[in-house]
């Protein structure tokens, strides 16, 4: 037999022993870490799926509120298109009326107000975006409007001559005509 080598006065079975137990103790030192691991990443994931669940429920509440907008924004089109309405059929029935007065009673008028409203910007607006192919006759009711009021306010100021009333009457005639073609379109066209 031979003589055992020993290094650092151990035998290679004592060192074959060590050995054994550090790997013994390095195997449970890894399943522990695995196994920690294993839970944070179960943890992580449940984390995830809670976060992705509230991602849902804040994307339903964003749906709801953007369907909530869109009615609203039906609703106020519908609203503004129905004023423009009613300001239009106003218009019409001031014209209809004033005319056959500047024209032929020109003497016993009553007091006058205008004939534009005051938010004619905003039937405009309603009108263009609902009907743009009405904006040469929207420019025509607000220049022939507009010199008719300047005539009768001037001649209602002073001694009223019957020319220029004439001229004024001749005015609203030719702003009645484009204003009842808006005021059709308006009425058919369908609405949301």
């Amino acid at each position: 037999m031979q003589p055992e080598i020993l290094w650092f006065g151990l035998s290679p079975a004592e060192w074959t022993a060590i050995a054994t137990v550090i790997n013994a103790a390095l195997v449970i030192v890894l399943a522990i870490i695995n196994f920690r691991y294993m839970r944070s990443a179960a943890e992580q994931a449940k984390a995830a799926i809670k976060q992705a669940t509230a991602s849902e429920q804040q994307a339903a509440a964003a749906r709801a509120n953007i369907d909530l907008l869109k009615n609203q924004m039906q609703d106020q089109t519908l609203l503004k298109r129905t004023e423009t309405l009613i300001d239009l059929r106003r218009m019409n029935l001031l014209l209809a009326s004033w005319a056959p007065k500047v024209s032929e009673n020109w003497g016993q008028l009553p007091p006058f107000e205008g004939l534009l409203p005051v938010n004619w910007p905003s039937i405009v607006f309603v009108v263009e975006r609902n009907i743009p192919n009405q904006q040469e006759n929207l420019k025509s009711i607000e220049t022939h409007l507009t010199n008719a009021e300047m005539l009768m306010k001037d001649q209602l100021a002073r001694a009223a001559k019957a020319d220029v009333m004439k001229a004024a009457a001749i005015d609203m005639d030719a702003a009645s005509r484009p204003l009842r073609e808006i005021l059709l379109d308006l009425e058919n066209q369908k609405l949301l």
